[in-house]
């Protein structure tokens, strides 16, 4: 087993793994059970020790033994608490990012969508779907905007409004229109303010004249 995600080396983790299974090894039997040269394994055996996984029993013979498997998990904890920062603070990135300066981006071909992105909506959030992603309204639903849906389906008790749709998807999110075409795999994305404000007034008034949809009966 490898743990390279926790900052050890392969011969690091081809010594620890054997080290675990073993009470007590001497550095040559180490070497030879891991397959790591034995002109590097003291060094392995080093780094093993500045990270706690390591304990040197001294006698007429020096050998190693796997400190307790709970230092591993320290390591791993401190490695979680690292990535909680940096998800905090690509967070805040997701609020200060400016993005490209082109007011319309085309992205073409498989997971289009993905490659465009839309800055989190601060006032309002209005979507035209063919049908509703649960976990995609439960997303919005945690930010404190106006969030309205037109669809052409709804098979959850979702608030949304009617429209027919045969595979278009739009999203005019403040100064942000995006635009997903099923069928060519195309996506656009329109960060103009005029055109923002114009597409908001056509949903709105589109949508205060559509009949609620309600939840469709799954046969």
């Amino acid at each position: 087993m490898e743990f390279k995600e926790l900052g050890l080396t392969q011969n690091e983790s081809k010594a620890y793994t054997i080290l675990l299974k073993t009470e007590s090894i001497s550095a040559s039997e180490l070497s030879k059970e891991s397959k790591v040269p034995y002109g590097r394994i003291y060094t392995v055996l080093e780094s093993l020790e500045s990270k706690g996984l390591v304990v040197v029993i001294d006698g007429p013979s020096k050998k190693y033994s796997a400190s307790d498997p709970i230092k591993l998990q320290e390591i791993i904890d401190n490695k979680m608490k690292d990535l909680m920062k940096i998800n905090d603070e690509v967070k805040n990135y997701k609020n200060i990012y400016a993005g490209s300066k082109e007011s319309v981006i085309v992205a073409k071909g498989k997971g289009s969508s993905s490659k465009i992105i839309l800055k989190e909506p601060r006032q309002f959030s209005y979507h035209i779907k063919k049908g509703i992603d649960i976990q995609f309204v439960k997303r919005k639903l945690d930010k404190n905007v106006d969030l309205k849906i037109l669809a052409a389906s709804n098979e959850f008790k979702i608030d949304a409004r009617k429209i027919p749709n045969e595979g278009a998807e739009v999203s005019i999110v403040d100064e942000q229109v995006s635009i997903k075409l099923e069928n060519t795999s195309t996506t656009i994305l329109i960060k103009d303010q005029a055109f923002s404000k114009l597409m908001k007034e056509l949903f709105i008034k589109y949508y205060i004249q559509s009949e609620q949809l309600i939840e469709d009966k799954k046969k």
